[in-house]
């Protein structure tokens, strides 16, 4: 498994940071929010794209999401 560093955001009015995370030909990233954690994806492939254009993807996928926040989505 293969994690970015860090990309900082706002959701929700609120400090997050995404990590791109790449494992197995499957890109996803990892939103950490305060004490929260969840995951977001997207039907694109971005396994080979640059960390950032991935990570600009996923922060606009996540920022669409209404319950981004909701606990059914956090991350254990």
């Amino acid at each position: 498994m293969i994690l970015s560093d860090p990309f900082p955001f706002a959701l929700r009015g609120k400090p997050a940071q995404l990590r791109v995370v790449r494992n197995n030909g499957h890109c996803w990233g990892e939103i950490r929010c305060g004490t929260d954690r969840f995951a977001v994806s997207t039907k694109r492939d971005l396994y080979e794209q640059e960390d950032e254009a991935a990570a600009t993807v996923l922060i606009n996928a996540a920022k669409r999401r209404p319950d981004a926040l909701a606990p059914s989505l956090l991350v254990s």
